[in-house]
Parts: structure tokens; C-alpha cells; sequence
């Protein structure tokens, strides 16, 4: 039986029908049918040809094409990386079925992740941040999630974004910008956040410039409050302090040095650093404490690099190569707070520890 070639503009329709069924909400099935046409348009250009969008999708060059369902999840998947959804295309002619199976489903969620941000209600990126709070260490382990910080110092909005990706088997990502970085996109919602900027270490009034000498016992931290999730810059050699005391939280995020500022570095590092903050250079080196209106007492607590003198994790966060991020979990019952520590590598999750 001889091959036949489908015309591009009803191969291209029919696979946006396909995915735009996958989608539960009529409305937000409507909005994403609307999505795929216009950009598809866009991209084909005032000519409005689509033979070379439509092309690749085409399984005739497959020896064995698989099932017509098969074709059409081959079909979608090149379409969804096409609009900028999850990489999955270049390789999704040469997928078994049981791998068409899982990345056919990751690949619907991205795109309604890029649909929402772009031209939907924010309300399905919203669900994502609160499924974030709901279960904080799981969705670490699924999600990696970018934080990027600000000088601002307690609470603010920050944009949360689904970042397309730039490599194929990657955790489907996301990410905190501040309105400032400007890489939002049009509905992304805005959250409510505790934001603890980055300090270096020898900033920290009275611990002075000397590696070996000082005090840490004035940091100036951040009282969190109210905000449903405190976020931090990214950590390289970081700690992280805080303190809870007479049902008040405060935290700092201390930095052993910074790239622009030349001979800022502590000698010893994130480890030498985490060591002095937790009072193990004492009597050189006064251990770490929050300054008022911290009220007076209490225990600091330090999350660092090789180091931590919480009870369950004395090792700290892994060493060089590891990026790691740390946000707060709010609980709205009583207020508290918790911890949780993000490790990374090459873009692969690789820890996810509740630090408190």
C-alpha cells in the first residue's frame, strides 16, 4: 500500500483539535485552540505557508508509524515544542509507546503552563504555586525551581513563570522574578512574598573586614510575616539564618563573598562561614544572632555549605557544582514556618531536604 501525504494545513488543524481535546475546561480549551491557530499563523508568516511547520510532523518517513494514536501524540508533542512548550519533538518520532505515554502528558500540562502565562486567566499558573505550598517537598522533587531574588528587604510581589526549556529530559521548571527583571510574561500572577536579600559576610555591622575576627552577633534579618512563602536568592556557599522566638521569625542570607567586589571572598568559604555564624569560632569570631527588634534569646539556626547545626541535617547543602534553592512555607493554621532546600546539577534535581 503506497505512503499518501496529508495537506499541512489539515494536518496542522486536525493536531490542534487533538491537543485542544486533551484540555478538561471548556473555556480554557477554547483559549489554547486559539493560541496554537494564531501562533501557528504567525510563525507561517504573511504568505501563510505552513508546509514547513507541517512537514516534520509528517510520519511518513517512519518504517513502522505505529498506531493512529501513536501518531497523533507524535504529531502534538512536535507542535507543543514548536509554540514553545516542552522539548520533546526531535525525538518524539523515535519514542516507544511507553515513553509517548509520559512525555504526551508532561507536554499538555507545559503548554497549558505557556497558554496561561501568555494569553490565559494566570489562574492555571496560580494553581501550580498553590499546589507549591500544599506539598513543598514534593513538588521540589518534580519541579525545578529557579529563584532569583531582590534587594528588596521583606515583603513585596514577585511574577511566578513557567520557563521553557532549553534542553530536552529536563524537570519541567519554574521560576521567581521580581517586576524589575522584566521576564514575566503578560498573565503570569503576581504573589505575595517575604523576600530575604543576600548580605555578604564582612557587611554585617561589627563583623568587619578580617576574616578571623568580629562579630555576627548584629545581623540585621528579615522578619517574615503575613506572605504566604519567603524566597531568597540562589546559593552558591551561602547560609542561611534564622530564628524563631516568642512567635516571631526572622532569617538573613549570608554570602561568603561576591563575584564583583575583587578580595571580598572569606578564606575557608561556605563551610568557614557556616562554622563561624553557628559560634564554632568562638571566641575570634562571635556566633550569629539577629539584631533588634529580633527579640533577645532564642537559637540561631544555620543551613550552610558542608554545615548545618540543625538537629537532622549536620551536613549542610552539597559542595561545589550544586546550586541550591531555599524557600519558606507559610502555615496558615497557626503562622509558622517552614524550610525547604532545592539542590540541582546540570539542571537535574538531585536533593530535596525540609531543613526545618
Amino acid at each position: 500500500m503506497g505512503m499518501f501525504s496529508k495537506d499541512a494545513q489539515l494536518r496542522i488543524d486536525q493536531t490542534i483539535d487533538f491537543i485542544a481535546g486533551q484540555i478538561t475546561d471548556a473555556a480554557e480549551r477554547q483559549t489554547v485552540k486559539t493560541y496554537l491557530t494564531t501562533k501557528i499563523q504567525q510563525m507561517a508568516g504573511p504568505g501563510g505557508s505552513v508546509k514547513g511547520i507541517s512537514d516534520p510532523m509528517s510520519m511518513n518517513d517512519l518504517s513502522s508509524r505505529g498506531t493512529e494514536d501513536e501518531r497523533k501524540k507524535r504529531r502534538a508533542l512536535i507542535l507543543i515544542e514548536i509554540v514553545g512548550g516542552m522539548i520533546a519533538g526531535a525525538t518524539a518520532k523515535a519514542m516507544s509507546a511507553g515513553e509517548l505515554a509520559t512525555k504526551f502528558p508532561q507536554a499538555i500540562e507545559t503548554l497549558r503552563y505557556v497558554v496561561d502565562q501568555n494569553v490565559g486567566t494566570g489562574q492555571v499558573m496560580r494553581g501550580v504555586f498553590d499546589s507549591l505550598l500544599a506539598a513543598p517537598a514534593t513538588f521540589l522533587r518534580r519541579h525545578l525551581l529557579l529563584v532569583f531574588g531582590s534587594e528588596t528587604d521583606g515583603a513585596m510581589k514577585q511574577y511566578f513563570v513557567y520557563e521553557k526549556p532549553n534542553t530536552p529530559n529536563v524537570p519541567i521548571k519554574f521560576a521567581f522574578y521580581s517586576a524589575k527583571m522584566n521576564k514575566h510574561f503578560a498573565r503570569s500572577p503576581q504573589i505575595d512574598v517575604a523576600n530575604v536579600p543576600g548580605v555578604v559576610w564582612s557587611d554585617v555591622p561589627n563583623r568587619t573586614k578580617v576574616g578571623n575576627a568580629g562579630s555576627f552577633a548584629g545581623i540585621e534579618g528579615t522578619e517574615l510575616v503575613d506572605a504566604p512563602i519567603m524566597l531568597t536568592t540562589q546559593f552558591s556557599g551561602c547560609s542561611f539564618c534564622w530564628k524563631t522566638h516568642l512567635a516571631r521569625t526572622f532569617a538573613a542570607h549570608i554570602m561568603p563573598g561576591a563575584e564583583h567586589i575583587k578580595g571580598s571572598d572569606l578564606p575557608g568559604g561556605g563551610e568557614e562561614l557556616a562554622r563561624q555564624l553557628a559560634g564554632l569560632r568562638a571566641p575570634r569570631v562571635t556566633g550569629g544572632d539577629f539584631a533588634a527588634p529580633a527579640p533577645a534569646g532564642g537559637q540561631l539556626r544555620v543551613y550552610g555549605r558542608g554545615y548545618s547545626n540543625g538537629v537532622n541535617h549536620p551536613g549542610g547543602y552539597s559542595g561545589e557544582g550544586v546550586t541550591m534553592s531555599l524557600i519558606g512555607v507559610r502555615a496558615p493554621a497557626d503562622g509558622s514556618w517552614s524550610f525547604y532546600s532545592q539542590e540541582s546539577r546540570g539542571g537535574q534535581v538531585t536533593a530535596v531536604v525540609q531543613v526545618s
